[in-house]
């Protein structure tokens, strides 16, 4: 049986039916559309609020990596340091507090981490007087002090000043 062309009739007096229940398919059509639109708009917006808290997430891991961790000095600035094991300067980040040793005296203060951006804050220590080891220790506390930006790589902290110069290094103690 030969099924002939289908027309789209859009109103009741097209088919000559007033007074009957006749519906249009471009209602139906529109409807169609403006769910179709909704259901795009939320994956849209759903992909916009994963992506913000992918962000927010990826800072917050890509902190974790240096803390809770022993980081042991190996240069300040270009000048290597002599790697004593008695006497070789390092420092460890945990909950807002920083702690370590200068070469001669414990280290204590605070920092503050936020993304890349790491900051040191009343920075202090033990007050034994070292004749052997006050000079590195003095210019390590300077210069840790300056320190405005961090980056790992390769288990490596490089500590960085403001103009993102590296001022200090470190690596993961053994």
């Amino acid at each position: 049986m030969p099924i002939g062309s289908v027309a789209q009739l859009n109103r009741a007096s097209d088919f000559g039916s007033d007074g009957y229940r006749f519906e249009s398919c471009r209602g139906h059509k529109q409807k169609f559309n403006l769910i179709f639109n909704i259901f795009i708009m939320k994956r849209y917006v759903y992909l916009l609020l994963i992506s913000i808290f992918a962000v927010g997430l990826s800072e917050q891991i890509q902190g974790q990596e240096i803390l809770e961790k022993t980081w042991v000095l190996t240069a300040i600035g270009k000048e290597k340091i002599r790697l004593d094991t008695a006497k070789t300067p390092y420092i460890s980040l945990s909950a807002g507090r920083l702690s370590g040793f200068s070469a001669c005296n414990r280290l204590i203060g605070s920092y503050a981490l936020e993304g890349n951006t790491l900051t040191f804050n009343g920075v202090s220590g033990t007050k034994m007087l070292c004749f052997d080891a006050q000079e590195l220790e003095d210019k390590f506390v300077k210069t840790l002090g300056k320190t405005h930006f961090w980056k790992c790589k390769c288990k490596k902290l490089y500590l960085l000043d403001e103009n993102k110069k590296v001022i200090l290094r470190f690596k993961i103690k053994a």
